[in-house]
């Protein structure tokens, strides 16, 4: 059974709620825009880092050409896909096809991870 678990940034304290502390005021907070949720997919990265929705992430996937090339993006829900995925405006993956993902950063801690 798939595990549901989400984080959230606090806009006021600059920081992450994990799910422990976060738990006994999801419903309270759920449509609250200060603090944006953040879901758990479900899977881990190389060294056994759970990953989130909104984390950035090092990983491997095939392009156009058919070669395996690296690569660093955040993490998103595709509604169309109904799948988390890794990717950018040009080109994304299904995360579960990806390769050697490791999470280095999130969108909120790491803006500039994306910049590079």
């Amino acid at each position: 059974m798939r595990t549901l678990k989400f984080r959230t940034w606090s806009k006021q304290a600059q920081c992450i709620i994990p799910w422990e502390e976060l738990k006994p005021k999801f419903v309270k907070l759920l449509d609250n825009p200060e603090y944006p949720y953040m879901q758990f997919t479900g899977l881990l990265d190389k060294s056994g880092v759970e990953i989130y929705e909104g984390d950035i992430v090092k990983y491997s996937a095939f392009n156009e050409q058919k070669e395996l090339q690296n690569y660093i993006n955040p993490i998103f829900w595709e509604q169309n896909f109904a799948s988390f995925s890794v990717g950018n405006e040009h080109s994304f993956w299904a995360l579960s096809t990806c390769e050697d993902v490791e999470v280095i950063g999130n969108i909120y801690e790491n803006p500039e991870l994306l910049k590079k």
